[in-house]
């Protein structure tokens, strides 16, 4: 679970982060106001990416940095998304930003058991002199 939790973070993420760019560079914003929600999902997205590698080793503070992160990037791409439709612009990633980030969000919250019994693991393996790294 806890690797399939962290791939679809990392396409949520991802999806938050090619909105951003497609944005900056389709679009020219008037508002300053609505020039802060692609720049927040960049930096969302790439943290979703980063806390996915780590959630694919099972680790629960990933997990939980996953639900959080994932969390927050849902909201803003789904601001972000609200703000685009209305003024008639829809593109692929920005739609699917939201929809990765909630499917990330809820997995790695199904993964925090399973990386629960693999760091109980690592630890009675690391007991018995058996720790290598992982």
């Amino acid at each position: 679970m806890p690797k399939v939790a962290a791939s679809i973070l990392a396409i949520g993420g991802l999806c938050a982060v090619l909105g951003s760019l497609q944005t900056w560079m389709t679009v020219e914003i008037y508002d300053d106001a609505w020039q802060i929600p692609p720049a927040l999902d960049a930096l969302l997205g790439v943290a979703c990416i980063v806390v996915a590698a780590k959630l694919a080793g099972s680790r629960r503070w990933a997990a939980i940095a996953g639900i959080v992160l994932g969390a927050f990037t849902m909201l803003s791409s789904a601001a972000w998304l609200v703000y685009a439709a209305s003024n008639r612009f829809f593109a692929v990633f920005i739609i699917l930003g939201p929809v990765g980030c909630f499917a990330g969000t809820v997995l790695a919250g199904f993964s925090v058991v399973a990386c629960d019994r693999a760091e109980r693991a690592r630890a009675r393996l690391a007991s018995q002199g058996l720790d290598i790294g992982l």
